[in-house]
């Protein structure tokens, strides 16, 4: 029986290159903190006893589980079975803002031009019962979550054309495009994109901020090519707020300077108060995890 084994695809996460990129890693700000071939995450400790019984809390308090499927729309899974039954082609690390590493897969690489990414499966990438995962149960996996699963499934995976088996043990995601799109936006405006899931509005900042190549015309901010910015620079004037935050190890103060390591605790005070209008100076201190004002 075929596994479901998405693929966790983080291209919008990926840096710029000129050419098509291989490695074992991606990140989107830096270096990936992480070599070749490194064994654990450091806030993973390797010797941990193996083995023994894991007591999780029901993961709705009105009720138990009433299936193992964590895909579908209907009903209440188990608790912990997507994150400890089901494994993706490559899994983030909790010490880094946006880097991803292969997982069943042991080779990653960005096309020249962005519109697609292969993965390349470690031969040691097995079932439960010993079977090697193949190209062919990624594909399956992949079509069977974005035609069956919960509805959320086809607007992750919406900027995804299709999964091309390329052999026995790899795998290609192919990207969707825009055409014939224009959109000139006058300082100090306001514009909404809006639109079905896939219709591009996901790829439009994607280009804006070049995780993408326009294969044609140009984008400009103020009458300036964005491909003549450094791509670090750019990303830095853009901001970013997700439909569905993410949340990383460490403090909240933490948290707001992956955006800026460098900032200082009076900007990160002030970026939250920003936030938490509500908040007193005081309280913001404790929540934050910041050293109380002399």
């Amino acid at each position: 029986m075929h596994k479901l084994l998405f693929s966790f695809l983080l291209v919008s996460f990926l840096g710029y290159s000129d050419g098509a990129f291989a490695a074992h890693a991606f990140s989107l700000y830096d270096t990936p903190k992480y070599p070749a071939g490194f064994t654990h995450f450091a806030y993973v400790n390797p010797d941990a006893p193996k083995g023994g019984e894991l007591y999780l809390a029901n993961p709705d308090r009105r009720t138990s589980f009433d299936k193992f499927n964590p895909f579908s729309l209907k009903g209440v899974a188990a608790a912990g079975i997507s994150s400890l039954m089901f494994e993706t082609l490559a899994t983030g690390s909790s010490d880094e803002v946006a880097s991803m590493y292969g997982l069943l897969a042991d080779d990653m690489t960005l096309a020249p031009d962005r519109m697609s990414m292969t993965f390349h499966l470690d031969p040691k990438a097995r079932f439960n019962n010993g079977d090697p995962v193949t190209a062919a149960d990624v594909k399956y996996s992949f079509d069977t979550l974005v035609e069956k699963g919960a509805p959320q499934f086809k607007s992750i995976f919406a900027d995804v054309k299709q999964c091309v088996v390329l052999d026995g043990r790899t795998v290609r995601f192919d990207f969707k495009a825009l055409n014939r799109f224009s959109l000139d936006i006058k300082s100090g405006e306001a514009v909404a994109l809006v639109g079905p899931s896939g219709a591009g509005k996901s790829t439009v900042f994607q280009l804006m901020l070049r995780f993408f190549e326009a294969q044609s015309g140009a984008i400009s901010f103020d009458g300036v090519d964005i491909t003549r910015l450094d791509p670090v620079a750019l990303r830095r004037n853009i901001a970013v707020v997700s439909q569905e935050p993410v949340i990383f190890s460490g403090s909240i103060a933490d948290n707001i300077r992956y955006g800026r390591e460098e900032a200082s605790t009076e900007q990160v005070r002030a970026a939250a108060l920003a936030i938490f209008r509500r908040q007193n100076p005081g309280n913001c201190d404790a929540l934050l995890d910041l050293p109380a004002r002399e």
